[in-house]
């Protein structure tokens, strides 16, 4: 314990930088903590997404934040790609068209009468070689599991 006392004297007290990341923290903590009330509270809801680019943006901000746009070196093109993934993906949720697209391929390959096995098969198939179809992980992923939540409904 004497070894732990005297390496946290030497570590001195919290940095500016130490300060604000800390209060950014603790904000975004709360914020996702508390996201039943924040109707409630503030008359509309703030999303879990919503309260990530909140944290985020205020890590960029001037004078408030804790890194420069120099420093984040965000890769805006990748950020753009998967925001469109989620998009689509929430689309063919919301739309019903994962359902509409998951219909056709039933009925085209005809699997309202195969075994449970050849449909875990097929299924396991479609999620093994769709690296083929979609290059992204991220838009495998967003409209495939759509997809086979459908499929898992009676």
């Amino acid at each position: 314990m004497t070894r732990l006392r005297t390496e946290l004297s030497n570590m001195g007290g919290l940095s500016t930088i130490e300060l604000r990341t800390l209060f950014i923290f603790l904000g975004t903590v709360m914020l996702w903590a508390t996201s039943d009330y924040h109707k409630a509270w503030f008359g509309f809801s703030i999303s879990v997404y919503m309260t990530a680019i909140i944290a985020a943006t205020f890590c960029l901000l001037p004078r408030i934040g804790i890194l420069s746009w120099a420093e984040a070196k965000i890769k805006w093109d990748l950020m753009l790609f998967a925001a469109g993934a989620y998009a689509a993906g929430n689309a063919l949720e919301k739309s019903k068209g994962a359902e509409w697209l998951i219909g056709k391929v039933v009925n085209t390959l005809g699997m309202e009468n195969m075994s449970h096995t050849a449909v875990y098969v097929l299924v396991v198939f479609i999620s093994m070689y769709s690296h083929l179809i979609f290059t992204s992980k991220t838009v495998r992923v967003t409209i495939l599991i759509p997809s086979f939540i459908a499929l898992a409904k009676p």
